[in-house]
């Protein structure tokens, strides 16, 4: 397996989760007239954000390393890397759909709390990308192996 492809495979769709969500950011801030902080009216859509931001953050990273911890050494690399890639698709989508979740609801409300956690969830899921050293880091690889990284 061409471990250069794979890496830019996998880094060309972590930047088009990325600038979706930045183009949408964007459009969801042009249309709303500014920020507000009045709660009132919001009811349940002021801790469904939190919430969902929470989950999605600590679910993101506990469905990561419990699908990690099922490998071991002795697993071809290329299972460990398809393993890698299914695991970061699933933990970028649960980190970017609370941060659309939040972005909606600020459209609907303009409260400016649903926007800045979706921020705070951008900014984690661009921290997210995927390079060389993530995947030494949480793939168990043998010695050879990550020669061939």
């Amino acid at each position: 397996m061409d471990i250069k492809n794979f890496i830019r495979t996998l880094s060309i769709m972590h930047t088009f989760l990325i600038m979706g969500l930045f183009l949408f950011c964007v459009f969801a801030y042009m249309q709303v007239s500014g920020f507000n902080t009045n709660t009132e009216g919001l009811g349940l859509f002021l801790f469904i954000v939190p919430v969902l931001a929470l989950l999605g953050y600590f679910g993101s990273q506990l469905f990561f390393k419990k699908q990690m911890a099922k490998l071991s050494v002795q697993d071809s690399i290329e299972l460990k890397l398809q393993k890698f890639k299914s695991a970061s698709n699933i933990k970028y989508i649960l980190i970017e759909a609370p941060a659309f979740i939040g972005i909606f609801i600020y459209m609907n409300s303009g409260n400016a709390l649903p926007f800045v956690i979706s921020i705070c969830l951008f900014a984690y899921l661009i921290s997210q990308r995927p390079t060389k050293q993530h995947i030494i880091q949480n793939v168990p690889l043998s010695e050879k192996e990550i020669g061939q990284l």
